[in-house]
């Protein structure tokens, strides 16, 4: 008699807050990070741990044509820390049915206060499908530099698009 087993191996990333102060955030905010299938071996793409001492959650819902900057050095309207000076892990969570059709565009907010941290460079966006999740983590210390760039963009398009927004950092 011969057995097969066949398992998924996930490398996660857990945030957790245990102070009282932030009512509303579950006391963890699980993350998967992407793996690759060597043969019959499954390997985490990293093996880091992410340091960060801020955690922000946000809920969001956007009217149609009608962007948002968020200010990453002063957040509003979520629970959680509300200033980072550096973010290890970011996460916008479309909460839109899936068979909506409606696109959130993350990036390019085109000023000179542009934070383009995980795109790379100025002017990049990436339009996310609706009940996606667009994570990006940076395992290098510090993390990705919050400073006199500090706006992401979010636009909805033409249409209204709620989202959340899962910021991890310091």
């Amino acid at each position: 008699m011969s057995v097969t087993v066949t398992a998924k191996v996930a490398a996660r990333v857990r945030a957790q807050r245990l102070e009282t102060l932030i009512t509303g955030i579950n006391d963890t905010i699980d993350f998967d990070f992407p793996v690759f299938v060597n043969g019959s071996v499954v390997v985490p793409n990293y093996l880091a741990t992410l340091i960060a001492s801020k955690l922000y959650l946000g809920n969001y819902a956007l009217s149609a044509s009608t962007p948002l900057s968020i200010d990453l050095a002063a957040l509003s309207g979520g629970k959680g820390d509300t200033s980072f000076s550096d973010v290890v892990a970011i996460d916008v969570v479309s909460t839109e049915d899936p068979a909506s059709g409606r696109l959130l565009t993350v990036g390019n907010e085109g000023s000179s206060a542009e934070w383009f941290g995980p795109f790379g460079a100025a002017g990049r966006s990436t339009a996310m499908e609706p009940g996606t999740s667009l994570l990006r983590y940076r395992l290098t210390s510090p993390g990705w530099s919050v400073g006199a760039r500090h706006l992401l963009k979010v636009d909805p398009g033409a249409n209204p698009h709620s989202f959340l927004l899962i910021v991890i950092g310091n």
